[in-house]
């Protein structure tokens, strides 16, 4: 009979390799995996104008009764427009984005207040975000005026309207 002598090292070092082959195994199930594209988009500019009327007088107004213009664009992306809820506050009798509060600044603590919205032209915004109005992916500017709410009286004053405009990527 044949004697085999190994030394503790080499045969805890045959142990080791022989273990370590079995654990590696096969897979036994589909391979699953997950995807996202990052999109990344130009910058972009924005720009918008609000051009109040000069020739408003104190007194009534009808409904609709055209206060003035805006206009918006960016160079890249899709136009949204919005009221600026710091300059004015929402519209009690209108729940729309568009629509906003003014407030007479020429008096201190006045409770003389206009009733306004925005109106669109031509492209009609496709959503609704949050207090954004997001028109059609690549619309880039647009123009309208901007109206009295309701039919209301309007007291000689100083009526701030502020428009806020941004690029918005789909």
């Amino acid at each position: 009979m044949k004697s085999y002598h190994y030394s503790v090292g080499a045969l805890a070092l045959a142990l080791f390799t022989f273990s370590g082959s079995t654990v590696a195994g096969t897979l036994i199930s589909e391979t699953e995996n997950a995807r996202a594209d990052f999109k990344v988009v130009s910058a972009s500019q924005a720009s918008v104008i609000v051009n109040a009327r000069k020739d408003l007088a104190a007194g009534s107004v009808p409904n609709q009764f055209q206060l003035g213009t805006w206009f918006g664009s960016v160079t890249a992306g899709t136009l949204a427009v919005r009221v600026n809820r710091t300059t004015n506050a929402a519209n009690p009798d209108i729940n729309s984005n568009g629509a906003g509060l003014s407030t007479d600044t020429s008096v201190a603590n006045s409770k003389n207040q206009l009733k306004f919205q925005l109106m669109v032209g031509g492209a009609v915004p496709t959503q609704n975000i949050g207090e954004w109005l997001v028109f059609e992916q690549g619309i880039t500017s647009n123009s309208s005026i901007i109206t009295t709410s309701s039919a209301q009286a309007l007291a000689a004053g100083r009526y701030p309207i502020a428009v806020d405009v941004a690029a918005w990527s789909f």
